[in-house]
């Protein structure tokens, strides 16, 4: 190996810590479209730097081509890829990494994104992989990559091995054990069984009982914010989501919007909901969502859709703030009316229910939620508004009108 003269960085190293997840998305072409706040810290990047870049911004120069050639051959077939990946920060320092890879594929079997979660990588897998790597990357430097790649699978031949089988051996671990250790629901165990140097350090102090379906009060000052792509599946929360519903990002990502939706919300309003947004209508609703330990918390939500440039339909928007007790009040005694409905009889019935109901009241659905909201359509869009400073004043002044505790 020493044949080769490998220029490698003059960074440091920084040591991760082994219980947080960095995760980052990509479009087919390798633009980054999303990163979370663990990415971001870890690799000195803000947001607005990282969007629209490619990934390869934080590729350290150490990393051999071949080992992205391998990736990129394996997702474009949709199989999972795990690696053991050297990162450079902004910064010119280094932090290695275990890496899931994934590929999302529409309806036409064409790729969409990539997905990818990393976390700390055990220093003994680091010290194995990086003598392979300085190989790789020398036969690269000095004789190309096609060299380096028959390079690569002559040794898994002669190791009878694939490159997962090899992956796998290298870190002494079953796939099942990635399976775990990448999960949404790893838990302890998950983590003792995978390797001692990536244990968390768990607090002693059991955490406190919290009753359950006990309400959380919202700051009616902050927005809680989501994503989802057109099936409904999200890929993207904000702090405050994070914060109130008590999941964690990586337990978010990929899932079904409906893990936050609580039992007592009737299914005509989801419907509803649903087809105003297909039609790309924005609507506002008044929701009671589900946190992880069971609590609830009632939200003013505003929903509305983005399409592509065929006018297809690829993400919706939901951003929500607190809302207010006294039309919670008003709404959850329908609420309670159509969800008896719909558990006694059906949902076409409980549907029949509500438009009788509004056509009693010669309403559109939107004039009875500023019915009971008692806010006109200007003041709604004062209170989800966040840069005007018009806005901020005539935002701050709802907030008072409706919170005055």
């Amino acid at each position: 190996m020493n044949e080769f003269n490998l220029n490698h960085s003059k960074g440091e190293q920084i040591i991760l810590d082994p219980t947080k997840l960095s995760m980052s998305k990509t479009d087919p072409r390798g633009i980054i479209e999303y990163a979370n706040q663990d990415f971001m810290d870890v690799c000195g990047y803000s947001e607005r730097e990282l969007m629209g870049k490619p990934h390869n911004i934080v590729r350290h120069p150490d990393m051999p081509k071949v080992a992205f050639k391998l990736m990129w051959d394996h997702l474009k077939t949709g199989k999972t890829f795990y690696a053991l990946v050297k990162n450079l920060t902004k910064q010119g320092n280094y932090y290695w990494v275990i890496a899931q890879l994934t590929t999302k594929f529409d309806e036409n079997n064409n790729i969409i994104s990539h997905f990818a979660k990393r976390k700390a990588a055990p220093k003994e897998a680091i010290d194995k992989i990086e003598k392979i790597y300085q190989l790789l990357k020398g036969i690269e430097d000095e004789k190309g990559m096609e060299v380096s790649y028959k390079y690569l699978m002559g040794l898994l031949e002669d190791k009878n091995q694939s490159y997962h089988d090899f992956f796998f051996e290298l870190l002494q671990k079953k796939r099942s054990d990635l399976e775990d250790f990448f999960n949404p629901h790893i838990n302890e165990n998950n983590l003792d069984n995978f390797n001692d140097t990536l244990k968390p350090k768990l607090s002693s102090t059991p955490e406190p009982s919290i009753p359950l379906d006990k309400e959380i009060k919202l700051n009616p000052k902050r927005f809680i914010m989501s994503k989802t792509d057109a099936r409904g599946i999200i890929e993207y929360a904000n702090e405050y989501f994070m914060e109130i519903s008590g999941y964690q990002e990586y337990e978010l990502m990929g899932q079904p919007h409906n893990i936050i939706r609580h039992p007592d919300m009737p299914q005509v309003i989801f419907k509803l909901m649903w087809e105003r947004l297909k039609k790309g209508q924005n609507i506002y609703a008044l929701v009671k969502n589900l946190a992880k330990d069971k609590r609830y918390y009632w939200v003013l939500t505003s929903f509305n859709t983005k399409y592509n440039e065929k006018g297809e339909i690829i993400a919706y928007y939901a951003r929500r703030k607190a809302a207010p007790e006294n039309a919670v009040y008003q709404i959850e005694k329908l609420y309670k009316i159509l969800r008896k409905i719909e558990t006694t009889q059906n949902m076409e019935i409980s549907e029949r229910y509500l438009k009788g109901m509004l056509e009693e009241k010669k309403l559109t659905y939107d004039q009875y939620i500023m019915q009971v909201l008692d806010m006109s359509q200007n003041e709604i869009n004062a209170y989800f508004s966040e840069n005007d400073q018009q806005k901020k004043v005539e935002k701050n002044n709802i907030i008072q009108k409706l919170f005055k505790n």
